[in-house]
């Protein structure tokens, strides 16, 4: 995600280019890469994942060109300002103490975070190049978070 957005920070910058956009929609197989294969899901044990050992995985979509990955997202808020939403990012990672919620949004100026079903936000966070990031919290496995802009929002349940 990092990448993308250094990405787009660049493309902002210079303002005299003419088109700008982001090389691979989807994710590749490349039968000489044999690196960049282990996944950390919990943000403390990686693993080998041999799956993912020929994959270049930098595409903004998956290999299965269905699901729409986390990059995807601060595209279509970059560039698209007529189809209003908030995405979560890192819904498949399971750490939920001391965990730092990024949302990518074009949906406002603020969002609110709810937990469970409490209509009182727990948290707000200002958006920023449309990304807006919560502080550090440690949230309950198997109650519902939910992040809300001006007129959509997001949902996600860690496991």
């Amino acid at each position: 995600m990092w990448l993308h957005e250094g990405h787009i920070a660049a493309i902002r910058n210079y303002p005299q280019l003419l088109f700008t956009g982001q090389w691979q929609l989807f994710d590749i197989a490349v039968s000489s890469r044999r690196e960049g294969y282990t996944e950390c899901l919990d943000g403390e044990n990686a693993t080998t994942n041999d799956e993912l050992k020929y994959l270049n995985n930098k595409g903004l979509v998956e290999r299965d060109h269905v699901t729409k990955k986390d990059t995807f997202y601060i595209y279509k808020a970059e560039w698209n300002s007529k189809d209003k939403f908030v995405h979560i990012c890192g819904k498949d990672y399971t750490k939920t103490t001391g965990r730092v919620l990024k949302c990518y949004t074009n949906d406002g100026n603020t969002l609110s975070l709810y937990v469970g079903n409490s209509e009182t936000p727990v948290e707000t966070a200002t958006v920023t190049d449309h990304i807006a990031e919560f502080p550090a919290m440690d949230f309950t496995p198997r109650v519902e978070i939910r992040v809300k802009g001006a007129t959509t929002s997001d949902t996600v349940t860690f496991q």
